[in-house]
Order: C-alpha cells, then sequence, then structure tokens
C-alpha cells in the first residue's frame, strides 16, 4: 500500500491524530500492521493498532514530527525521526 513518500506518509499520521481522524488514519495501515505504541512496545494488528490511535487521540494534545533520516528497501521504509507531543491548551473558567 503505497501513500506517498514515507515522510508524506507520516505527515498523514501526525495530521489525523491532531485533527482526531481515526477512520482517515486507519486507511493507512495494513491488515498486519503493528505500531510502536510507546518504547518497547507494540501493538499488533489493525485493533491494536485502532487502539494506540485512538489513545493518541484522547490526549487531545498536538503531536509533531521532525524526520531525520529515511532508509528505504524493497518497498519498506524505516523512518528516523524525533517526536514532540504539547499539552492541550487550558482555557480560563470564568
Amino acid at each position: 500500500m503505497s501513500r506517498g513518500t514515507p515522510e508524506q506518509v507520516l505527515k498523514s499520521i501526525v495530521d489525523g491524530i491532531n485533527t482526531g481522524n481515526l477512520d482517515a488514519l486507519m486507511t493507512l495501515y495494513e491488515s498486519e500492521a503493528a505500531f510502536a505504541k510507546q518504547p518497547g512496545s507494540l501493538a499488533h494488528g489493525l485493533l491494536g493498532v485502532r487502539e494506540s490511535l485512538a489513545a493518541f487521540i484522547a490526549m487531545k494534545g498536538t503531536l509533531d514530527l521532525k524526520v531525520t533520516r529515511v532508509l528505504e528497501a524493497s518497498g519498506l521504509a524505516l523512518v528516523a525521526g524525533v517526536w514532540s507531543s504539547r499539552e492541550p491548551r487550558q482555557t480560563a473558567h470564568r
């Protein structure tokens, strides 16, 4: 499944998380996908990926990614980058 360059796919993931569009995010994943929900822990399959992405969306922060390196071979890509997240803004209650 190709949705553009690895950088474009990751931009779509970041945009999907930041806008809360879980259905659009799920179109980016194959049925046997795995998702690194935290260092050293993978969620497997579409259900695991969906649950992990839903948890990111529920945080309601803003996710950013700076891609630092892309390695491609035989239709697969490994993307290294620096991820950051900002907490949602607190609104003053009157």
